[in-house]
């Protein structure tokens, strides 16, 4: 209601700074040792579902120890990132593996420990959010009457089976 009645506090090509000062406490509940600032530069609204049909996936083949990179079409969350997306193997199982969120929180990078798994998946809590808020499950600014926003399924999984033995 806020935003439709003053409207929404960020405005397209407007910079935006945040001062953090040594009052802000840490994790642990103490005082930072230093402040610091951060300025952003305002892009346009994004308000829509973060969709992982939209992502551009290069599946390793099946065998091989290649890595499996995903270009997201948009910046996500990097901590939900990290605990979001899963690699798994045909019975559920996580793949043991190195992850890494690259490029400005646009490619996601997965490097197997052993040679990948026939029936290999990529699960994806719905809770992932890209930058502005806005989950696989929702958009953030959703319409509560609005069928297009209505909440998506519970999990997401897309198979990674692609090309054959490596």
């Amino acid at each position: 209601v806020p935003h439709m009645e003053m409207g929404y506090p960020l405005v397209a090509n407007r910079p935006v700074v945040l001062h953090v000062d040594t009052t802000f406490k840490d994790a642990k509940g103490q005082p930072l040792e230093e402040g610091f600032s951060r300025r952003w530069q305002v892009g346009p609204p994004l308000i829509t579902r973060v969709d992982p049909a939209l992502w551009q996936l290069t599946r390793p083949a099946t065998g091989s120890t290649s890595g499996l990179l995903i270009s997201f079409d948009r910046p996500l969350d990097r901590a939900l990132a990290d605990r979001c997306l899963h690699v798994r193997d045909a019975e559920g199982r996580p793949i043991p593996g190195e992850a890494h969120l690259t490029a400005a929180e646009r490619m996601w990078t997965f490097k197997p420990a052993h040679p990948w798994p026939a029936g290999a998946v990529l699960a994806i809590e719905t809770r992932l959010e890209d930058v502005c808020g806005n989950s696989v499950l929702r958009p953030f600014d959703h319409d509560l009457t609005s069928e297009a926003d209505a909440p998506a399924g519970d999990a997401v999984e897309i198979t990674l089976d692609a090309v054959g033995r490596g």
